[in-house]
């Protein structure tokens, strides 16, 4: 029985990652994926969709975790992933919510290039893929 168990959880073990929480400024916060051994020196950073979409996918009334399974699985292939949150929705959960047609689509640009200067400067990222 111990060594079934053991055959069962073994590719979870191999497949290991660290997950942290990680503020970039005041209204970019995210989820890094790292792997536990890098394939490459590669980031992924996923944006989320229209709409009032979180980092892992998810929708109010409609939870998926899509986003939050492919940096799983990008992350267990050896790629580090960074997801984060759009304004909307860390307003949104602050109680500060606003409608996203107020949100203009450079504001979301310039949120994603604050986040691409941080991880040049501050990450080991060779690459960095959006």
């Amino acid at each position: 029985m111990k060594n079934l168990l053991f055959l069962l959880l073994f590719p979870i073990l191999l497949s290991a990652q660290k997950t942290t929480e990680l503020k970039v400024d005041a209204m970019s916060t995210g989820t890094l994926y790292t792997p536990e051994k890098p394939a490459n020196n590669y980031i992924v950073i996923l944006v989320a969709g229209s709409g009032p979409t979180d980092r892992d996918g998810n929708q109010p009334e409609l939870e998926n975790n899509s986003l939050k399974f492919l940096a799983q699985e990008l992350s267990k292939s050896g790629t580090a992933v960074f997801a984060y949150d759009k304004q909307t929705v860390v307003l949104s959960r602050s109680g500060a919510a606003e409608q996203e047609s107020n949100f203009k689509f450079d504001s979301m640009i310039f949120d994603l290039s604050e986040i691409v200067s941080y991880f040049r400067a501050e990450q080991p990222y060779k690459k960095i893929i959006i």
